[in-house]
């Protein structure tokens, strides 16, 4: 095993500040019971240096008198015989056993650093050789090989010996390879003898067992060449010797060849004594080799050869391609630890933070290809070291990187009083306390963070109430929550997590079932316990389902603890289905028969036809607790007894074992029952042949209450019930009366609808009096699955007990028609058709017909014909001719037919067609003004240039560029950041800051730009960078790359083509323009009335009221004024109509005027301040634009502490989870091109 240590961080301006300095070696053996040292030292550049140490997997205690850190931070052990041994499993699938396992923990303020684990083990030898050397016959000058092979810690060092003799190292006839394998070339009669192998390393030495080498004198025959060695696939690990062996013996001598089976050449000094020998074996090594052994038979004049394939393997330790970097990112940005590594063979990755194990969640999680940590919406205590580790079998690898996750000032408190109400299995509601904040940074949302306690993905949601229902919830599953609030700053802390569990749901499946025969009429069913994903609850019972092989009917019988179940009362010889349903308290599941398939047993014959007939048992109460049970054999039995079996159970419990009764004895007395419960009493007769078939009686205890009474008799039920659908609305249910027949008057029949909780309403039980042994309920729903009982009544009005339950589906019948149906149209030739599943399905639906012509017959079948699966809800119609009337009908095919059609749909595809016709259609003709086309337009082009000149250079006049400070932002200038919009904003406006300090105002900057709610962005740099669109914010009087004046004009021209541009306001004088600010025109605001979001996440273009910096330049003309009368009326039909915000001059101005505009950001309308009339009171060239604001509105401050719009559509980062909501884009203005 080999350690690599990573340490890296951004630029050297985070340091890791924890470092190891030695650390023990990765595997140590040592002998039991004698001191052990483990090392390890380390360093801190912040605060004090903690050293800890971890014994399997657990921090060591300082009171645990076993283990002593010293000062220097080792680990010392007295007296090892106490360490347990422990499994780990290897890359290859087998197990290494280790006997303890240890792990250096460094700590400091910063958080903490693992060392890789220290693998302790107890040197030992097996006291058994997996090889040793056996017996061997060779001819003179023939090839010998012996193995010896033992497990040993360490590895035992195997030397040989010939007769007791240790063999020499410097015979060239010898070869000792590092297997353990001893091989003997050019074998002589002198090399005859005892060889065997002994085996040391520091725990002890062991010898194998000797095995004799007999050695024959030359046969001058040719004999083919054989391979002694066993060529089997090699592993190796990267720069270690390994060698591939090769030995073969035949006559005459045989010659070895190596050879690559990919053709490449391998190097002449890697042979040695036929074997192929690698020093220091490289990746490039690993292959497929072929030995090759030739043998030349002169006397045939042939070369025969024989060839060998050994696969070689070399392992690589991991290597990095990518380590992580520390970093220092703003609260809730995301983060993302990179590492990239390469391996032979696969590896297993590892995260640890501060020397833990890191639980992924939703929010911290590994990327699909698993080589990148991904932390969304990070807090500051996921600050700390975060180390990635890599291993495999031939060596480890770790790296460490920082993360620092800063929290600005003005942070909201994390909310509190966090409550949990349980709802459903699917939906808990959870509320909390509001987060008291500050007038200036006040609460705009909150999110949810919930997630599996098991650790599973987490998710979120953003909620802006102190409240919310959160569904699809798994059931019967324990749940963490917490929240955070967010202001438009800073997002808060997490608050206390609170666990709350789903409620309980019925079962997803059934469990399986196995069945086994105890006797020819007794079956023992067994079933699996559902886990608990299945389950989603407590299991509190079970229905065991079972009928004779594919019979319509099925008994029911119910067991509420234990996974088995005996059946009794079988026929021999019969085939019989069984299948069982687990329930919870919510109910059991409704299952397919796919889903819930019968499991098919067929009952064993009696053993002997000799064997004698069943018993005739009655039982009767004696008390509360005891019963007496008395039987006769029938009069008729031809066979002799020599015993009978007894056995009982409680209702629903297992069978008491069986007791053995003699044959002269016909009473027994059951005690020590349970008061007012059944009990099943089953009776066997056997002898010499065989056994009988059971006897089965059931009987109720007494409830005690009056100890004077007398003995009870019970009557008895029927028995062997059977139910037969004879149509949709029928049943015939039979059942043969109870075998003591004592005075039985009539029966009572109940039966009901089965309901998937297994909750009966006793409004849906109905009963029917029956004398004879049968009886046909009519008057049922069709499709409909039904439980049967019956019970038997005495002529003293004695009732007896329900017979255990029979359940019976009606048959098929026709369904209704379809529901709800709808359709819309897909394109000018095709609709969509939509519909619900008919009321009364009546069924299994099969099918759903769509019938529809552009002929209203009545015949059917002359209609077009689309047929859809049972399950399908809707479908595409295509090949219609639009601006065609079609009808349309439906209908509905289960197992009874089909149903009637629904009303008659009337559809028409309406489609405008233009008179221009497609240029296939076109017939060339020359038009005599061909060219004009081409004129206008250049006359039109000319134009448009002339105009541009014109507004560049008075926009150069009315608003000079000043130079740009790449470090200093203010509210007029934006950097060129992000999407074209003003700097560090993400499309919001600044509030409650001073434009000189928005800028510098660096404490705001925690969050990434794409969270909404936050108006800070963070400034991860200086540079000036393209945007998302290929050009730049705010630059040099450009927005996008594209001048303002050029924005100006997109925007009057969308607002004047759609008819929004009314007339100029003047400006009143009760209403004075603050100097630092610049006015947004209606048709911006319209924009932002209209959509103020293209897409998710993208921002809509619109003007934006920024603040300026006060023009200190002296004032040449006093402001405009004007009265009241100039002022025309809303709606007012005005010559003097600006119809440009940019570029037209106003008439009732005595100057021309300019207005400036920068780069159009979206506002929500709600929060747009009134703008102000003019850019500067001392700008004479200034006119106000058009205003959609009502006459005499006052303006509001642009510092306006108004909530800050946000869009919840991109309020977390991609990896966050689910949108809170979509915004449509129907109305969204485009950004001029």
């Amino acid at each position: 095993m080999e350690l690599f240590f990573f340490f890296s961080s951004a630029g050297g301006s985070l340091k890791l500040s924890l470092g190891f300095i030695t650390v023990s070696p990765p595997e140590v053996v040592i002998l039991r019971n004698r001191p052990l040292l483990l090392n390890c030292s380390g360093k801190s550049d912040y605060g004090d240096l903690q050293i800890y140490w971890k014994y399997n997997n657990s921090i060591i205690n300082e009171t645990d008198n076993r283990f002593q850190i010293l000062r220097n931070g080792s680990l010392y052990i007295e007296r090892t015989a106490h360490l347990k041994r422990k499994e780990r499993k290897k890359d290859d699938g087998n197990f290494r056993k280790e006997d303890a396992s240890f792990t250096c923990l460094l700590k400091n303020r910063v958080g903490g650093l693992a060392s890789r684990p220290i693998y302790v083990f107890f040197a030992r030898m097996s006291k058994t050789f997996t090889f040793e050397p056996q017996p061997l016959t060779t001819h003179e000058d023939g090839q010998a090989r012996f193995s010896c092979q033992i497990y040993a810690v360490p590895p035992a060092d195997i030397s040989w010996y010939k007769d007791g003799i240790k063999l020499p190292q410097n015979n060239s006839r010898y070869t000792f390879l590092p297997s353990g394998t001893l091989q003997i070339t050019g074998v002589t009669l002198n090399d005859a003898g005892y060889y065997k192998c002994q085996c040391s390393n520091i725990f002890r030495q062991r010898n194998s067992s000797e095995a004799a080498l007999t050695v024959l004198p030359r046969v001058e025959q040719f004999q083919p060449p054989v391979f002694l060695s066993p060529g089997e696939e090699v592993t190796a690990i990267v720069n270690k010797p390994t060698v591939l062996e090769c030995l073969a013996d035949g006559f005459p001598t045989v010659e070895l060849s190596w050879k690559r089976e990919d053709g490449a050449e391998i190097p002449d000094h890697f042979l040695r004594s036929g074997n192929l020998y690698f020093p220091k074996v490289q990746p490039n090594h690993s292959g497929s080799y072929v030995c090759t052994a030739k043998s030349v038979n002169k006397e045939a004049n042939q070369i025969l050869s024989a060839i060998q394939k050994i696969p070689l393997t070399v392992h690589v330790p991991p290597k990095f391609k990518k380590v992580p970097v520390s970093q220092i990112i703003p609260l809730a940005q995301t983060v993302r630890f990179d590492c990239d590594f390469e391996s032979i063979p696969a590896v297993s990755i590892q995260w640890l933070k501060n020397g833990e194990h890191l639980s992924l969640t939703g929010r911290i999680k590994l990327k699909s290809d698993g080589n990148t940590l991904v932390i969304s919406s990070p807090v500051t205590a996921d600050s700390g070291i975060y180390q990635c580790v890599i291993s495999n079998v031939a060596g480890t690898v770790t790296s460490a990187a920082r993360l620092l996750v800063r929290a600005p000032t003005g942070q909201p408190h994390p909310p509190s009083g966090l409550k949990a109400i349980t709802k459903s299995s699917s939906v808990i509601e959870l509320s909390w306390e509001p987060v008291v904040s500050l007038p200036s940074v006040p609460v705009q949302a909150y999110t949810v963070h919930y997630a599996p306690s098991n650790g599973d993905i987490e998710t979120d949601l953003v909620v802006a109430n102190t409240s919310v229902t959160i569904e699809r919830l798994t059931p019967y599953t324990n749940y963490t929550f917490y929240v955070r609030a967010y202001s438009n700053k800073s997002a808060s802390e997490p608050s206390q997590p609170i666990v709350q569990m789903t409620g309980e749901d019925v079962p997803l499946a059934a469990p399986k079932v196995t069945l086994s025969s105890i006797s020819p009429t007794t079956l023992h069913v067994q079933w699996e316990q559902l886990p608990m994903s299945k389950a989603r609850g407590v299991l509190t019972g079970h229905r065991i389902y079972y009928r004779k092989h594919k019979q319509a009917s099925s008994t029911v019988r119910s067991s509420n603890i234990g996974n088995e179940y005996t059946i009794t009362g079988l026929t021999p010889k019969q085939k019989y289905d069984v299948r069982v349903l687990s329930g919870t308290d919510a109910g059991f599941p409704t299952l397919s028969d796919e889903a819930w398939p019968w499991v098919v047993h067929e009952m064993p014959p009696l053993s002997s036809s000799k064997v004698p007939l069943p018993p005739t048992v009655h039982l009767t109460v004696l008390n509360n607790t005891a019963l007496q049970v008395e039987w006769r054999m029938p009069a008729d039995n031809p066979y002799p007894v020599d015993g009978y079996y007894l056995s009982y159970r409680q209702q629903n419990k297992r069978i008491n074992p069986r007791i053995t009764i003699s044959a002269n004895t016909t009473k027994f007395l059951l005690y020590d029952l349970a008061p007012q419960s059944w009990y099943e009493v089953y009776l066997i007769a056997f002898n010499k042949k065989g056994e009988s078939q059971e006897a089965v009686r059931k009987i109720i205890t007494s409830s005690g209450d009056n100890p004077d009474a007398e003995t009870v008799e019970v009557v008895e039920h029927p028995h062997q019930l059977e139910a037969e659908p004879t149509s949709s609305t029928q049943i015939r249910l039979t059942w043969k009366a109870p075998e003591t027949r004592r005075n039985i008057s009539y029966y009572t029949v109940r039966y009901h609808p089965v309901s998937a909780s297994g909750l009966v309403n006793e409004s849906y039980i109905s009963y029917i009096r029956s004398t004879n042994n049968e009886v046909l309920i009519t008057d049922l729903q069709p499709y409909t699955l039904y439980e049967f009982a019956v019970r038997s009544h005495d002529v003293d009005k004695r009732q007896g007990p329900f017979s255990p339950t029979v359940e019976c589906r009606t048959k098929e019948a026709m369904p209704s028609a379809p529901q709800d149906l709808t359709w819309s149209p897909v394109d000018a030739n095709s609709i969509r058709l939509n519909w619900q599943p008919p009321k009364y399905p009546n069924g299994v639906i099969l099918a759903y017909c769509i019938l529809y012509s552009t002929r209203n017959s009545k015949n059917l079948d002359t209609w077009s014909y689309k047929e859809e699966k049972g399950t399908e809800s809707t479908t595409i119609l295509t090949g219609l001719a639009s601006n065609t009337l079609y009808y349309l009908r439906m209908r509905v095919k289960n197992g009874a037919g089909m149903s009637h059609p629904t009303e008659t749909m009337n559809i028409n595809i309406p489609v405008r067609h233009n008179n221009t016709k497609l240029p296939s259609q076109e017939i060339p003709t020359q038009s005599p003004d061909q060219y004009l086309g081409i004129i206008i337009g250049a006359f039109i082009g000319l134009g448009c240039l002339i105009i541009c000149a014109v507004i560049i250079k008075s926009r150069n006049r009315c608003c000079p560029s000043p130079p740009v400070d790449p470090h200093v932002s203010d509210g007029r200038y934006s950097a060129c950041r992000g999407n074209g919009y003003l700097p560090q904003m993400n499309g919001h406006i600044l509030r409650g800051l001073p434009a000189e300090k928005r800028s510098s105002n660096r404490e705001s900057q925690e969050m990434e730009c794409f969270t909404p709610m936050l108006n800070s962005c963070p400034n991860g740099s200086n540079d000036r960078h393209l945007d998302t669109k290929g050009g730049y914010g705010m630059c040099n009087g450009r927005a996008n790359g594209i001048p303002s004046q050029i924005l100006r004009n997109s925007h009057s021209s969308l607002s004047s083509h759609q008819g929004l541009v009314e007339s100029s306001p003047v400006p009143n004088s009760d209403h004075p323009v603050p100097q630092n600010s610049k006015r947004y025109t209606v048709n911006d605001r319209k924009v932002a009335e209209n959509n103020w979001m293209d897409e998710a996440g993208d921002i809509t273009s619109s003007t934006v009221l920024l603040d300026e910096e006060v023009d200190t330049r002296p004032a040449e003309t006093d402001p405009p004024t004007a009265s009241k009368n100039d002022i025309p009326a809303n709606g007012a039909n005005n010559t003097n109509v600006t119809e440009s915000s940019s570029n037209i001059q106003s008439k009732d101005s005595t100057e021309p005027h300019t207005t400036c505009t920068v780069p159009p950001v979206s506002i929500s309308p709600r929060s747009h301040p009134t703008p102000p009339d003019c850019l500067s009171d001392s700008d004479p060239t200034c006119v106000p634009s058009t205003s959609n604001s009502p006459l005499g509105e006052r303006s509001h401050s642009a510092n306006s502490s108004e909530p800050l719009p946000f869009s919840v559509n991109a309020f977390l980062s991609p990896l966050a989870g689910p949108r809170f909501s979509q915004s449509s884009n129907m109305d969204a203005v485009p950004e001029p091109t």
